[in-house]
């Protein structure tokens, strides 16, 4: 082993063991469970929410009838509406409580 080599293993040597790491904050991984299931209840709340809602605009409140060829398919339309919404909001809502509550634990 030559003198430089002797001096570039000391020094790696050195640095290995003398060196600090940069430390990183460990961020706990989000409840993927919690966030899906926050989005499907709701997802069914809001497409009960569309159902209703296609419910309380028929002026016979007991039997569905539509006066056009656009709004025959207005029950489903409003449903799928209603559920689209609630999974947006739910899984809003979830990962917006986690990131929160992670946020909370981080300044203590």
């Amino acid at each position: 082993m030559t003198k430089y080599e002797y001096q570039l293993s000391v020094t790696s040597y050195q640095l290995l063991h003398t060196t600090q790491l940069p430390t990183t904050n460990y961020h706990s991984p989000m409840n993927f469970r919690a966030i899906i299931f926050s989005g499907v209840v709701t997802a069914a709340i809001g497409a009960v929410v569309g159902l209703a809602a296609t419910r309380i605009g028929q002026r016979d409140f007991n039997q569905l009838r539509f006066e056009g060829k656009h709004y025959e398919g207005m029950q489903n339309r409003y449903v799928l509406i209603g559920a689209s919404v609630g999974l947006a909001v739910g899984l809003g809502q979830e990962c917006v409580r986690q990131l929160k509550a992670e946020r909370d634990r981080e300044t203590e």
